[in-house]
């Protein structure tokens, strides 16, 4: 499936886009029409609403839920029967790294990351990042709620006020095929150990893939 095939509504609204935006909010739709094509027999984009905070939404009563997120060449999916949050982020070389980790990050947080190498220290970092954005992309705030978010690293335990208990999960991207340009990595939120599948679009459709977390944190856990 290519933009091609997209209705001209969606071509209308990324008109004026810039080139790069164009190119992912095309590509977005793509992804989601051949989703709902291939896993709910949909053959159109049933309404979308916007949360406060932006946050797009299916009718509840249709109880299928999504989040899409992309990074330099990515842009990936999530859709199920749950709310969740979906993101990914590639390995970046960023300025002032240390003082990104120092803003970010909380005390113990940093006190683990500074132990590792330099390339190590990038790596976790955008996998924590991606962390952090999918419980924020699941509890609908964005980066409003950055503060709320602490994690025990060695416990893989997590709290974020605003999302109710939760599983994090934590993946490569360069996992998933040997085609990846740029390391990447990408979280997803879960109300259970719930089974997940993985597909990567190749050769014109999508191909299921078994891929396994590289990290995970409960999140919120009730006390005992």
């Amino acid at each position: 499936m290519s933009v091609d095939f997209l209705p001209q509504s969606d071509h209308e609204i990324a008109y004026n886009f810039q080139p790069k935006k164009k190119m992912t909010f095309l590509a977005s739709r793509v992804l989601l029409r051949l989703a709902l094509k291939s896993f709910y027999a949909l053959d159109d984009v049933p309404s979308l609403y916007f949360g406060h905070h932006g946050k797009p939404y299916f009718d509840p009563d249709l109880s299928l839920f999504f989040n899409f997120s992309h990074s330099v060449n990515y842009i990936g999916a999530a859709f199920g029967s749950t709310e969740m949050g979906f993101d990914i982020e590639c390995v970046k070389d960023r300025k002032n790294f240390q003082g990104l980790c120092k803003k970010v990050l909380t005390e113990p947080e940093k006190n683990y990351i500074f132990k590792l190498s330099e390339k190590e220290q990038r790596e976790f970092f955008t996998l924590l990042w991606t962390v952090r954005e999918s419980l924020l992309k699941d509890s609908g705030l964005g980066l409003v709620g950055l503060s709320s978010l602490s994690f025990d690293i060695e416990k893989e335990i997590g709290r974020a006020i605003d999302n109710q208990p939760l599983l994090v999960n934590s993946y490569f991207l360069g996992a998933l095929s040997e085609d990846y340009i740029t390391p990447a990595y990408f979280s997803l939120t879960l109300r259970k150990e719930e089974k997940v599948d993985f597909y990567i679009y190749e050769k014109g459709s999508l191909q299921k893939k078994g891929l396994r977390p590289v990290k995970s944190f409960v999140i919120n856990a009730p006390k005992p």
